[in-house]
Order: structure tokens, then sequence, then C-alpha cells
């Protein structure tokens, strides 16, 4: 729960990506309303990848570290 209360705009905006999604997928809207969904759903990812960072660079304690040259 931890991690995904530490990136939680990520979080947000996946879960209003599985709500537009599956408002689409259930036709909840009348079939006009489809296409202008669709691309809402299109934009809410590309925010939510935006908003992403690696996990091992925002979210972890302690940096994964990095490979070092062996003489």
């Amino acid at each position: 729960m931890g991690a995904l209360l530490a990136s939680w705009k990520t979080t947000l905006v996946g879960v209003l990506v599985l709500i537009c999604s599956g408002t689409a997928f259930a036709q909840i809207l009348p079939p006009k309303y489809n296409s202008l969904l669709m691309l809402f759903c299109g934009v809410l990812t590309a925010f939510g990848l935006i908003a992403a960072k690696d996990g091992n660079v925002s979210n972890a304690p302690s940096p994964m570290p990095t490979a070092e040259k062996v003489p």
C-alpha cells in the first residue's frame, strides 16, 4: 500500500483510466460519446506516464547503487 501512496499521482491517474475504460467497455454512455471517451482515456494515460517515476529513483528509501566499472 505504501508503494501506491508514494506515487499518488500515478495511482490517481491509473484509477481514473480504469474507470474511464470500464465505462467505455460497459457502454454506459451513448455511442456518440464513445470516441470522446476514448480520447479522454488516452489523455489520462499520457498524463499518467508523464507523472510516473522510476521506482528505484523516487520511491525507494535508498536509491539502487549504480553499476561500477571493475578493473
